[in-house]
């Protein structure tokens, strides 16, 4: 799979682009009624123009803002042979608005300021305002011209702008500075050519450092795939959220697995001890708790000679809890497993019904001896039971 082209930034001349001055709020609000306002000053219908706004901020006149379009019966055909080319079109921005304000740190200078840039076939003049353009005009290479145009500019300015002069052309300059002497600020810095500043300003929209001042990439030369840009970031995002969930969701069945077969093997262990330790009996529904039990009594009950002495309160304690037990003709009761320490019994056994194991733990609680809830569980026909019986301590005073 081949790697997608980046987005182009289409960048046409004076020529293809028309402008004006507009009266709305702002760049960013009420687009559609600046666009209608500045159809009114252009030859071109609303319908047929790819338009975008600079905000010109003045006391005198809230909202203003200087137009820039383009006919897209223009740079359509342009725009849809890169597309059809495999190039996509990301930005349109004119090039003399690219060529910035053509002097060094135009941001630390607060003051509007003109730049009369020199090219092939004329002279280009963009105005500047802390280092954003806020309009733009063009003449041929006559400074006369030129000269118009820029007191025409003074005249609806509080102040003239400062004049910044990119023309290498010496015997030009020299008639631009003639006819500018007095009445403006005149500066030559010096730097690249128009073409050069323009290509850098352009490298810079294209790297994602820089913002197009205007993109003409609206209206009817509107990208048709609005997530263009944001797919490849999206498609990725996607993809790192897919495999994040498949390793969390593989980690997971992973433990789940490792635990099920630790508690099989614990069992299977604990069934091969109790038929080790029991030969010929069926190990129990609790078989851990069986064996812990065993564990427990074996140790309680082993005497100095290894003999296990004898223990009145284990008899009166069996005599207890088989004399509580529910008679055959209530319910069918199968003991598999009686085991006695002192005051207390565990029973083991099975019954035909689940109610019948709450029977069993009534009636041995009607005669005195405290039952803990039971654990129980079905197995084939019948329903297998360990529970706990304890008889009370006999009261000292009694005894005497």
């Amino acid at each position: 799979m081949s790697k997608p082209t980046a987005p182009a930034l289409l960048a046409p001349s004076w020529s293809a682009c028309l402008c004006g001055p507009a009266a709305g709020p702002g760049r960013r609000a009420n687009r559609q009624a600046l666009l209608f306002d500045l159809e009114g000053r252009l030859p071109v219908a609303a319908e047929g123009l790819a338009a975008d706004f600079l905000p010109v901020p003045r006391p005198e006149t809230p909202g203003a803002a200087w137009g820039v379009a383009a006919p897209a019966e223009g740079l359509g055909p342009a725009v849809a042979a890169l597309e059809e080319g495999g190039t996509p079109v990301g930005s349109i921005t004119p090039l003399a608005l690219l060529a910035g304000p053509g002097e060094p740190q135009p941001r630390t200078i607060s003051s509007p300021a003109v730049t009369v840039w020199q090219t092939a076939d004329g002279l280009e003049l963009v105005e500047h305002a802390a280092g954003a353009p806020r309009g733009w005009a063009r003449t041929a290479r006559d400074p006369a011209a030129a000269a118009r145009v820029l007191h025409a500019l003074a005249l609806t300015r509080p102040e003239a702008p400062r004049v910044v002069l990119r023309v290498p052309d010496e015997t030009l300059a020299a008639e631009l500075r003639g006819r500018l002497a007095g009445a403006f600020e005149v500066s030559e810095p010096g730097g690249p050519s128009f073409e050069e500043a323009a290509a850098a300003g352009a490298a810079w929209v294209l790297a994602g450092k820089a913002d197009p001042p205007v993109d003409l990439r609206t209206g009817p030369l509107a990208d048709p795939d609005p997530l263009r840009a944001v797919r490849g970031p999206l498609r990725a995002l996607g993809a790192s959220l897919a495999l994040s969930l498949l390793a969390v969701t593989a980690a997971l069945l992973w433990r789940a697995d490792r635990l099920e077969k630790l508690a099989a093997d614990r069992q299977i262990a604990a069934e091969e001890a109790f038929r080790d330790l029991f030969p010929g009996q069926r190990a129990p529904l609790a078989v851990l708790s069986r064996l812990q039990s065993e564990r427990a009594a074996a140790a309680g009950l082993r005497g100095a000679a290894g003999a296990a002495p004898a223990s009145p309160d284990a008899v009166a304690t069996l005599a207890a809890v088989l004399a509580a037990l529910p008679p055959a003709e209530d319910l069918t009761l199968r003991l598999d497993d009686v085991r006695v320490e002192g005051q207390r019994a565990d029973l083991s056994g099975a019954v035909k019904e689940l109610g019948d194991v709450a029977k069993v733990a009534a009636a041995l609680r009607a005669a005195g001896l405290t039952v803990p809830p039971p654990r129980s569980g079905r197995s084939g026909q019948e329903v297998t039971f360990v529970l706990a019986a304890e008889r009370p301590l006999p009261d000292a005073g009694a005894e005497e």
